[in-house]
């Protein structure tokens, strides 16, 4: 009996009340964020949400046109991201953003269900599985950025996971079923998405290099990868060439970097987590097709694909850098690369598959209490730092300073609330208004600021994670003072608890 069929029978058979806990588990999972999305009621974020929002509000009053948008994008920051404009069009009129949360979560739990159905054709074609079609896609959860694809509304990397999952599936499809329809599919889905994120191009890169490891290794289908070869490339490479002759302004450096020096520097200089995931990748890569030049088949040939799109996406984020809500997309790739290595190590141990799958599920069930629910609070704070600062502006007009170094998080705080909003790493005296009231506005993320003759007097507000301070002269005072917040998990869940 060889090892997947040892693997399906006594590890992960399928029975009435495995399938029962699995769905369990799942739901369970979907109700307790819902539940926290619904108590807490996150508002708008501090990133891109603003500008989206008045771009909303320019189309859907005429002063622009959907195509004006695109166009002056395109050539005053050197992007082209028309899915993107859609998106604003259709979901920034909405005046409640919780609603947004809800709609990209519960959107989101439906792409996930997507994930464990490949996942279980991946690793266990002839036998359906409910523990990795309902649980495993949970352990996405587990990648610490894959959160900021729900967290922020305006990040783009959601298009990446919604529409690149679906693409993804139905070039899984187009093997399985010798299908040039879904190849059409999964193509054209590809497209849609690096039309929503550039960075989504690495779907149309990851399949040529599947299509030529088919031609040269796998050969499953020769015509099929031959179609799936030439059209990335062709689409692909023409995709390179108008992003690389509009890439001005905002989008200027990335082209500048793009020098073979500074990526061999940076690259010897990647972060130690950007290393572990490379590692990981390049392990389930060569590991999967050393077993298969042996002709040990752990799982199916489109497995390849995972540790393939990480490299390409690590390799085209260099460029750019790493902040952590780009991360955001690789958590299924890198959790299904993990899979296989648990797998893979556990061998025919069936009781260390059973063990991982125990700690698998108990910590996908305290994702949410943990770590989840506390970033849905966390965005909610910002909805509630917004409605003080209304208060206190309308109640008597001042001035509000916000240390660096997020400079949109003031313009964020000066747009939604319309009150002045100073952006600074230094407050000196002389900024201070006389006859008026000065406040001082931080959170969790700001430096501390330095003041300098200037002192905070009161705190007016406070949540768990901002607080304003009524700020005075004293010209004695030279001092950095900064928010301080628990740093214990203990301490964090009673600090949550006591500002919720």
């Amino acid at each position: 009996m060889n090892f997947i069929k040892k693997l399906e029978i006594h590890c992960f058979e399928d029975t009435g009340s495995q399938e029962l806990l699995a769905k369990m588990v799942f739901i369970l999972f979907l109700l307790l964020v819902v539940g926290g999305f619904l108590f807490y009621a996150p508002g708008w974020g501090f990133m891109d949400d603003l500008s989206f929002h008045r771009m909303a509000e320019d189309l859907w009053s005429g002063k622009v046109t959907l195509i004006s948008q695109i166009s002056g994008e395109m050539h005053g920051l050197g992007r082209f991201r028309p899915v993107m404009f859609l998106w604003i069009g259709l979901v920034y009129w909405v005046q409640y953003p919780l609603l947004i949360y809800l709609l990209v979560f519960l959107t989101g739990a439906y792409v996930l269900l997507l994930w464990g159905q490949l996942m279980n054709h991946i690793f266990f074609k002839s036998h359906s599985n409910s523990y990795v079609k309902w649980v495993f896609p949970l352990g996405f959860f587990l990648f610490p950025a894959f959160w900021n694809i729900f967290m922020y509304i305006s990040v783009l990397e959601k298009f990446i996971f919604i529409f690149g999952t679906l693409s993804l599936y139905s070039f899984f499809k187009s093997y399985e079923k010798r299908s040039s329809k879904h190849l059409i599919i999964a193509l054209f889905l590809a497209v849609v998405t690096l039309l929503g994120k550039e960075t989504g191009v690495v779907f149309l890169i990851s399949y040529a290099g599947f299509a030529f490891l088919d031609l040269v290794i796998f050969k499953r289908n020769k015509g099929l990868s031959w179609t799936i070869l030439v059209t990335s490339i062709m689409i692909g490479s023409a995709y390179a060439v108008f992003i690389k002759s509009i890439l001005v302004a905002y989008t200027a450096p990335y082209k500048a970097n793009m020098t073979a020096s500074i990526l061999l520097g940076r690259f010897c200089s990647l972060s130690g987590a950007i290393k572990l995931i490379l590692a990981i990748s390049g392990a389930s890569f060569l590991i999967f097709i050393g077993d298969t030049l042996r002709g040990r088949k752990l799982c199916d040939s489109i497995f390849v694909v995972f540790p393939l799109w990480i490299l390409v996406y690590v390799l085209l984020l260099l460029p750019w850098g790493y902040p952590t809500y780009l991360l955001a997309p690789l958590g299924p790739f890198v959790m299904v690369c993990v899979y296989f290595l648990a797998f893979r190590i556990a061998g025919q141990q069936l009781w260390a598959l059973r063990g991982l799958g125990i700690i698998l599920i108990t910590a996908i069930m305290l994702m949410p209490g943990m770590d989840i629910i506390p970033k849905i609070s966390k965005m909610a704070d910002k909805r509630k730092v917004l409605e003080a600062v209304k208060y206190l502006n309308q109640k008597e007009e001042g001035q509000f300073f916000y240390p660096q170094p997020y400079v949109e998080t003031a313009n964020n705080i000066r747009g939604f609330s319309l009150a002045r909003v100073v952006y600074v790493d230094m407050i000196n005296a002389s900024l201070l208004e006389d006859g008026e009231k000065n406040y001082l506005v931080i959170n969790d993320e700001a430096s501390p600021v330095f003041l300098n003759g200037v002192d905070v007097s009161q705190k007016l507000y406070h949540n768990g994670t901002w607080e304003i301070w009524l700020l005075h002269k004293a010209p004695d005072v030279h001092k950095k003072f900064g928010l301080l917040l628990p740093q214990n998990i203990l301490q964090k869940i009673k600090h949550i608890i006591m500002h919720s």
